[in-house]
């Protein structure tokens, strides 16, 4: 039973099923009472929020890129601003176009329940089409993450809005359906804090398909949280190849009124070293947690199967609500398909299990157990749907009016029916549908009255079994989307094309047609002939012979009938290329510091940009006139530079400006001298001594300074036991409020971490804090890794800033981590790529400096590791981009000559 702390979320009612405790009773009268409570609440919390929505009056919306346009500034398409580069705003909704972008740690602290609104910028949608500069082909596609966005602050709004998850009826399984995607990333979606609790974040319309190999992955991670996540919602999601759909909790620490609905989660992976369950309790106290209309389907392969819930593994677990789900080829070895108490001492599992159905799952048990594993259990399941499966009750609870078909074993129970067919519409199509009504199951209070659909449970009479409500006979019903679709700006004589899905979102064979007037046409998937839940592309072609503005109808056939719209602009053929020349700086030009790059360009039509290079380097792209940029020549080695312009208009003509060469004569940037710097020349295999204080590093089991370095020889590593150390020195034990470290490093794919420089906590052991401070690499896909830099001050606060940009294994890369009593900062190759606010002294710690490995050791790096220096103070971006221009020489003076440097 629930103890009174949560006696507001959940209660047993008379007849032995849970509901919400708002709901009432079995006595009417109390219900009645309990539900204008209820509505009184609501309209309190809308009041507060109008409150809070007055607050935020000058909330704005931002045009967001990857990369700036026009003058960044956000304020319409025209002038996209960086994604890069954003400081987000509570209030604000940021909206997103089509592109590549990389992970984001969100940070901004909560100002009361404001939201922060990340969302895709789409097709059809009005407030989208408003903004001035938008054209369709901003959102006709995907905002796609090469890298983990990380939710550290409460009150998110995260929303892909494309993507119908399993919203129909039926699941959507097409990942390049969904506004937002990420591909090959381990943990796609974090959101935890050291410091302090979460709340209030909803993550939609996400696809994820994650990395392969034997690896932890999670799709939405929340178990290195020390703090709770509070109402948190998961909808209209797509994951596949996870080990988990979320991870639940850390030992001790309570994640309560989390809402998982309408997702699909694909192909769980699971091995001995990596478990595969659905949602994972481990060793916390979950409470209140609705699982509904989610699609579940399928494993991988390994030897440790999955478990829909694993529950009370160390704490109280409890309630969950799991309704209309379908659950689809599930191996089971743990024995529990909805809910596990594994036995790690007396704790409860409470909850239930409705209405949900089940189809070819399978376990190492007698049968599947609906509530498995050990422990007390107040689970309920009813009006569930059982198909070709062998069923058991497992331990205690309350169990009845399931129905069951072709089920080699079941329980006794109350209310028990047994199939003599088929129930579905059509399963070989996944539509899970009854094709007849089943006998009536236990009636159930809100909010079990409705399916995934919308239907009302028992409308006609008769509540039925499993997740979908019975609704009649059997007939084709024909669905498209979306609902439209714009070509934007095609020149007369070309063509475009786009297509639309239309789905037998009912039973029977849907047979009809598509069609549309010029200069619109069918391409292909014109005539269609459908099953219970098949679907089929059709494909239009948008061929303006004039110039102007054209919309059609499209009109599809069978069922009922369907109309979709179309809609483009014919445009001009644009043949002529800008005219451009170099207007700034003049051939011969002698410059320092910052430089005015200017171009002049002319164009028949209009030009859309200019893109600035010096050397091979595009420096960048200007698309508002007049077209000019300050480049900071400090950046770049003294010597001699080429300079020059691409113009282009909006039909892609280009044209290249003559180049001329100037040279940069700088001053030489200052450099302080470092406290270690470790150079690894000589080709050593058992020490190598720092240039500056004498400190000698120790090679251990067979690191060497023999291979190829970025200057002469580096440290080789083989990933697999070698490191090298330095011994605790008063010089290396940093404590104040400033610290730089920076090495060049080229690593090899170990599939996790990798510890590149680190002043550890203690040797022959790992425990937290583990480090005063560290730089190392993340694992972010099988061909690219992630910088990091870690510093933890003296009352314990650490701070870890990931690179926003990935770099590639098996290359050289020069990372540098920097703190100055204000903040942490990680640079890559020169450029700053990450920070976070962090203030007071480092935490001392009297042990030794690590090069490859920690302190156990362990997480050793397999590569190269060379030029590596530690300062006592904070470089400034000069500096580090300095020490990145000039590899291996450690005086203050640039190298000249021609130098021209690629970031």
């Amino acid at each position: 039973m629930q103890t009174n702390r949560n006696r507001n979320w959940f209660d047993v009612n008379a007849v032995g099923f849970p509901v919400p405790y708002l709901e009432g009773g079995a006595n009417s009268a109390y219900r009645v009472a309990m539900e204008i409570r209820r509505l009184f609440v609501k309209v309190v919390i809308a009041s507060v929020s109008l409150c809070f929505a007055a607050v935020s009056l000058n909330a704005a919306t931002i045009c967001v890129g990857p990369s700036a346009t026009g003058n960044g500034s956000g304020a319409d398409w025209n002038n996209q601003a960086a994604w890069g580069s954003i400081s987000f705003v509570r209030g604000n909704t940021y909206y997103l176009a089509d592109g590549s972008y990389s992970g984001k740690t969100f940070t901004t602290a909560a100002s009361g329940s404001t939201y922060i609104t990340i969302k895709k910028a789409t097709v059809g949608d009005s407030a989208v089409q408003a903004i001035a500069g938008w054209t369709s082909t901003l959102g006709d596609g995907q905002a796609a993450f090469t890298s983990s966005c990380n939710f550290n602050s409460s009150y998110w709004i995260f929303d892909g809005v494309k993507g119908g998850g399993f919203s129909n009826g039926l699941p959507d399984k097409s990942p390049g359906n969904y506004g937002f995607v990420f591909t090959d990333v381990a943990f796609p979606l974090n959101v935890y804090n050291t410091s302090a609790n979460i709340s209030d974040v909803t993550l939609s319309h996400v696809a994820s398909t994650a990395p392969s190999g034997d690896v932890e992955k999670h799709f939405v991670r929340t178990h290195n949280s020390t703090r709770s996540v509070i109402r948190m919602t998961v909808s209209y999601c797509y994951a596949y190849g996870f080990n988990n759909y979320t991870w639940g909790t850390s030992a001790g620490i309570a994640h309560t009124d989390w809402i998982h609905e309408h997702n699909v989660f694909l192909d769980l992976y699971c091995t001995a070293a990596h478990h595969g369950e659905f949602l994972n309790n481990n060793f916390g106290n979950i409470q209140n947690w609705t699982i509904r209309y989610n699609w579940l389907e399928g494993i991988r392969s390994g030897s440790v199967q999955p478990t829909m819930i694993v529950g009370a593994l160390n704490g109280d677990s409890g309630p969950y609500y799991i309704y209309g789900n379908v659950f689809k080829d599930v191996t089971f070895t743990d024995g529990g398909i909805c809910a596990v108490n594994n036995g790690f001492g007396p704790h409860t599992l409470s909850g239930a299990v409705y209405n949900n159905t089940f189809v070819n799952a399978k376990s190492s048990y007698s049968g599947v157990q609906i509530i498995g594993g050990a422990g007390a259990n107040s689970m309920t399941a009813q009006n569930n749907l059982f198909v070709n499966m062998p069923v058991s009750e497992g331990t205690s609870g309350v169990f009845s009016h399931n129905a069951y078909y072709n089920t080699s074993s079941r329980p006794s129970e109350s209310g028990q029916q047994i199939l003599s067919a088929d129930p579905f519409v059509n399963a070989a199509a996944g539509n899970y549908r009854l094709a007849l009504g089943t006998s009536a199951g236990a009636v159930l209070p809100v909010p079990y009255d409705k399916d995934g659909v919308g239907n009302t449970r028992g409308s006609d009479g008769t509540w039925d079994r499993g997740a979908f409500e019975w609704t009649g006979s059997i007939t084709p019903s024909i669905s498209v989307s979306p609902t439209g679709q714009d070509f934007g700006s095609v020149a007369t004589g070309s063509t475009r094309d786009l297509s639309f899905t239309v789905r037998n979102s009912g039973g029977g064979t849907l047979s009809g047609t598509a069609s549309v007037s010029a200069p619109f046409s069918i391409v292909s998937g014109g005539a269609y002939s459908l099953g219970g839940g098949q679907s089929q592309t059709v494909n239009i072609r948008f061929s303006p012979t004039t110039a102007g503005s054209q919309s059609r109808v499209v009109t599809f056939t069978g069922g009922s009938g369907a109309t979709a719209t179309v809609s483009g602009t014919g445009t001009t053929p644009d043949n002529s290329p800008p005219s451009a020349s170099l207007s700034s700086p003049a051939n011969g030009t002698i410059a320092s510091n910052l430089v005015t790059i200017a171009a002049a360009v002319n164009d028949n039509v209009g030009v859309v940009g200019v893109r600035f290079f010096v050397g091979a380097t595009e420096i960048f792209d200007d698309t508002a006139a007049p077209y000019s940029f300050s480049w900071d020549s400090s950046a770049v080695g003294n010597g001699s530079y080429q300079v020059y312009a691409q113009a282009r208009d909006a039909a892609g003509n280009t044209t290249w400006t003559g180049t001329n060469t100037i040279t940069i004569a700088n001053a030489p940037v200052a450099m302080p001298s470092p406290l270690a710097y470790w150079d690894f020349q000589g080709g050593s295999t058992t020490s190598v001594t720092d240039k500056q204080n004498n400190i000698v590093l120790t090679l251990r089991n067979g690191a060497a300074a023999s291979a190829a370095g970025k200057m002469d020889t580096g440290l080789l590593l083989d990933g697999v036991n070698d490191w090298a150390d330095a011994p605790s020195t008063a010089t290396l034990n940093i404590t104040g409020t400033a610290l730089t470290v920076a090495a060049w490093v080229k690593l090899e794919n170990q599939g996790t971490w990798q510890q590149i420089v680190a002043k550890v906590k203690e040797t022959n052991a790992f425990t937290a804090p583990y480090f005063a401070w560290h730089v190392f690499g993340s694992h972010a896909s099988a061909t690219q890794w992630t910088p990091h830099f870690q510093l933890v001050n003296s009352s314990g606060s650490s701070v870890d800033v990931g690179s926003s940009l990935n770099v590639n294994y098996g290359e050289w890369v020069h990372v540098a981590g920097v703190y100055d009593g204000t903040a942490v900062r990680v640079y890559v190759n020169g450029v700053s790529r990450g920070s976070a606010a962090q203030s007071g002294s480092i935490l001392g710690y009297n042990q030794p400096l690590y090069i490859g490995a920690h302190g156990a050791p362990g997480e050793f790096s397999k590569g190269v590791v060379d030029e590596v220096r530690i300062y006592g103070q904070a470089l400034t971006a000069n500096q580090v981009q300095a020490l990145y221009t000039n590899a291996g020489t450690q005086g203050p003076a640039a190298p000249s000559g021609l130098h021209v440097v690629s970031n």
